[in-house]
């Protein structure tokens, strides 16, 4: 059997899989239980419905990135210092 029949690895088998497992399973006297996939909801996005609401949140969004860009930026520099502190003792 095909991959087309039986299902994609790592993903939900298909009907005739299960199937032959609970019947190999039978088969073998193994205990086999079945476990119902739970059906998969995504939520949608909360919608932001209006322009000025948009900005804001964006402008608060590019104000935290900057933020951590910043802290970024120092603690390379302070890496920096420290490996050259390091060097200069040895």
């Amino acid at each position: 059997k095909g991959k087309d029949q039986l299902g994609k690895r790592l993903g939900i088998a298909f009907e005739p899989y299960t199937q032959w497992v609970i019947a190999r399973a039978t088969k073998l006297k193994m205990p086999y239980r079945l476990e119902k996939p739970l059906p998969s909801v995504a939520t949608p996005p909360s919608p932001i419905k209006k322009k000025k609401e948009f900005q804001e949140v964006l402008a608060r969004m590019k104000l935290e990135r900057d933020t951590w860009e910043k802290k970024f930026h120092a603690s390379e520099l302070e890496k920096k210092e420290l490996k050259k502190q390091l060097k200069e003792k040895e």
